[in-house]
């Protein structure tokens, strides 16, 4: 992608360009290429620019993956909206996750990488606890609705989250046969998976309902 040209933005959006930058170079070439001179350049801007907003390199892509969280939460909340019964609801919160990590890959796995992302900054803690608590609340609506005992509550947060990290980790890099690489193929999978784990697991009965189809990567 070209860069843009110099000084076409206002401060207040620059630090939106270099984001959107660093996300260009994070699908193209990898977190081992992000640099805040390249940054710069593909956003048209001052090597000296990112300085304005970011401190650190860590501190570039913190911001991002902070951005993949609150992206996430939206994500699994969208999918999940209007689903009454909460074992379906929880259902519909794991296709919502493996959803967004298959049109958002590079992002997703940046957003686990502890070494390049500072977990302790309050921005990314925020967003971060603000997407599981997406997955927290629905597995307490299940102990509440007599699904599973309140004191198991946990493990079934971490079986859930577990399986669909793992299968959207399997689906990025590359572990299952596909036809396609298109992301609609992991969807159908993540439904069928996830339909049967909150029917095994939380005895939710067999859905019949269409299934909402998730947009296309832009």
């Amino acid at each position: 992608m070209a860069a843009r040209p110099k000084d076409s933005y206002h401060h207040g959006d620059l630090r939106a360009a270099l984001l959107a930058a660093l996300g260009d170079i994070l699908r193209e070439d990898g977190v081992s290429d992000i640099s805040f001179r390249e940054v710069a350049r593909r956003a048209g801007v001052s090597h000296a620019a990112p300085a304005h907003h970011f401190k650190t390199r860590t501190g570039l892509l913190t911001a991002y993956a902070a951005l993949g969280f609150e992206a996430l939460g939206r994500a699994m909340e969208e999918e999940a909206a209007g689903v009454l019964d909460p074992r379906h609801r929880l259902a519909a919160v794991g296709r919502g996750y493996v959803s967004f990590a298959a049109r958002h890959d590079a992002q997703f796995l940046l957003m686990f990488r502890a070494g390049d992302v500072d977990p302790r900054d309050p921005a990314f803690m925020a967003a971060n606890a603000r997407a599981h608590a997406v997955l927290r609340e629905v597995v307490m609506a299940c102990a509440e609705q007599g699904h599973l005992d309140k004191e198991r509550a946990r493990d079934l947060a971490v079986a859930a989250w577990s399986l669909v990290h793992g299968l959207a980790a399997l689906w990025i890099f590359g572990a299952f046969d596909w036809r396609t690489r298109e992301p609609s193929e992991v969807d159908a999978l993540a439904a069928r998976v996830t339909d049967l784990f909150v029917e095994g697991v939380l005895g939710a009965p067999v859905r019949k309902a269409p299934r909402k189809r998730a947009p296309r990567r832009a």
